[in-house]
């Protein structure tokens, strides 16, 4: 048994197929330039860092050689490649070579060329922001353009200091284009604006002129730098406004319906001639919203009822300290609660002992009597809000962007949500961030969007291959779909294991017919890492349903 070695294969010969199917390694090379011919190239470094990002496996960058001790690294990365080289030194200096180009730049350059080859560059561009917490102190930073300072925390620690991560997408694959760094305290507002004009500057710089059509969340909305953009966009309105305001109590509100039976729709022409407004109506939301209306309606009323309660049973030298009382109570809760009160007046006799006969009482108590009931006018224009949103486009043709097209496109702008989620999963373990230097800070995240990248072009390859194929693939509950996660195929494959046998080619072990038909989606190199013939066909694999069963572990 001398000399017999086991590596851990699982998922990662899917992310390096994908990574090779792009030419990722190779972009990066020839952006970041050669390295000695005895030292890992650039590309490797980066590809590496995608594997541990990708791994499902929560460790920090200077774990890598930790983490791929156990890995077939020559099959993953090339035959020069050893896991001891993979060190913080090794990719500490690729982040600091990604810094130095400059990461924006680095981030826009290779997607604009995996775009272009892959045919992937059309549609209108989503993008949003969000925050990642650090827990280092990082003196003497403060007035760099990119620093970690306090700001608005999205994730609830304002007690840390922040870097926030500016992400934007595009297509039906929602792969992200551009990224950059900005510091902790950055508004959107201010933001967003300045990125779009950076995009465009991108753009013209490169000698490609596409339509920039952006899609973006109401921070967008109002300021002054949209104004100066020649630019199409799409956002949602403040409910602010009183405009808007306005809008979601009105009862007379004409809808129209729509394909999605969940929304309905109404154009509306705002004040703002340079615009056209839609306001939309989500049942689902709005089912939501009032139920939860109805319970703290519901709390409020038990508290307003038993402060009444209290406020009752208190006396009050004079009629107006009973009322100025009872004005202050009402002040805390919904107008929603009518109260109908009145100053009852009890006459008393001072001094003590029982009064005399034919005495006039001299002094004179007040106690506040109320009722409580509802004032159903104002309950449903509270009804009428919920679920309402407005959207607002500088498009003013419908035969350009029609009103479905208008909320089909905002509904999109979940994928970058998603895709914040992806990289603050803790199964990935992408926002584990244990650096000193803001420019190595601002690397990193960098190729947390390649990770992002590879993983969102993966699955969207995946089920396209499904569609065309007309195949499918079990779900969790072994039912056969044809868009399935990529975080469920990836733990479909553990288990696969090499072993390197002296003086003889590694074997794959542990691979099922399952696993074969997932393999050969992910082309050539993907079956040559797992050994498997290079003229396999996914319709070559027939499975049945008890196969699915049973290699799906349910």
């Amino acid at each position: 048994m001398q000399g017999i070695e086991t590596k851990h294969l699982g998922h990662l010969g899917l992310i390096a197929a994908i990574m090779d199917q792009l030419g990722l390694m190779d972009k990066v090379d020839e952006l970041l330039g050669e390295v000695p011919a005895d030292s890992v190239r650039m590309g490797q470094r980066v590809g590496a860092m995608i594997l541990n990002g990708l791994g499902f496996v929560n460790k920090a960058l200077y774990l890598t050689p930790q983490f791929f001790h156990d890995k077939p690294v020559d099959l993953l990365l090339g035959s020069n490649v050893k896991a001891s080289q993979l060190n913080d030194d090794c990719l500490g200096r690729c982040l600091d070579k990604i810094s130095e180009y400059g990461t924006t730049q680095f981030i826009g350059m290779m997607t604009f060329k995996i775009l272009q080859e892959q045919q992937l560059n059309g549609g209108r561009r989503h993008f949003d922001s969000t925050s990642l917490s650090l827990y280092g102190s990082y003196p003497g930073c403060e007035d760099e353009d990119f620093a970690p300072k306090q700001g608005y925390s999205k994730a609830n620690r304002p007690d840390l200091k922040q870097v926030i991560l500016s992400m934007a997408m595009i297509g039906k694959a929602h792969l992200p284009f551009w990224a950059e760094g900005l510091s902790g305290n950055e508004s959107d507002k201010k933001s967003f604006p300045e990125t779009m004009k950076r995009i465009q500057d991108f753009y013209q710089k490169l000698e490609a002129s596409p339509d920039l059509f952006f899609v973006a969340d109401s921070a967008l909305y109002g300021t002054e730098e949209l104004k100066r953009l020649s630019v199409q966009w799409l956002t949602r309105v403040p409910g602010t406004l009183s405009e808007v305001k306005q809008l979601y109590a009105s009862d007379e509100c004409m809808f129209e319906l729509t394909d999605d039976p969940r929304y309905r729709i109404m154009p509306y022409q705002p004040a703002n001639k340079a615009e056209r407004w839609l306001l939309v109506h989500s049942l689902p939301a709005s089912d939501r919203e009032r139920a939860t209306l109805m319970r703290r309606w519901d709390k409020c009323f038990q508290e307003l009822k038993q402060a009444l309660w209290h406020l009752g049973n208190q006396k009050f030298s004079c009629e107006k300290d009973a009322r100025t009382t009872l004005e202050k109570l009402l002040k805390g809760y919904p107008p929603v609660f009518q109260i109908c009160s009145h100053i009852e007046e009890h006459k008393i006799h001072e001094g003590k002992g029982r009064p005399t006969k034919g005495s006039v009482p001299t002094k004179a108590t007040y106690q506040v009597q109320t009722c409580i009931h509802m004032d159903l006018a104002q309950a449903q224009k509270e009804f009428n809000r919920l679920g309402r949103f407005v959207l607002a486009t500088n498009v003013l043709d419908p035969a350009e962007l029609s009103n479905e097209d208008m909320l089909s496109e905002y509904k999109e702008q979940t994928h970058i949500e998603r895709g914040f989620r992806f990289i603050k999963n803790d199964s990935f373990g992408l926002d584990e961030v244990y650096l000193k230097s803001p420019s190595r800070i601002q690397a990193l995240m960098c190729v947390m969007v390649l990770c992002l990248f590879v993983y969102n072009f993966a699955e969207y390859q995946l089920r396209q291959q499904l569609k065309v194929n007309q195949e499918t693939l079990p779900n969790q509950k072994g039912k056969p779909i044809d868009n399935p996660t990529l975080m469920w195929i990836f733990s479909l494959l553990n288990g696969i294991t090499v072993v390197a046998l002296p003086q003889q080619e590694p074997l794959v072990v542990n691979l099922h017919p399952l696993q074969h038909k997932i393999i050969a989606y992910f082309g050539l190199l993907a079956k040559r890492i797992y050994g498997l013939p290079p003229d396999l066909l996914p319709d070559q694999i027939q499975l049945n349903q008890q196969t699915w069963l049973r290699w799906c572990g349910i």
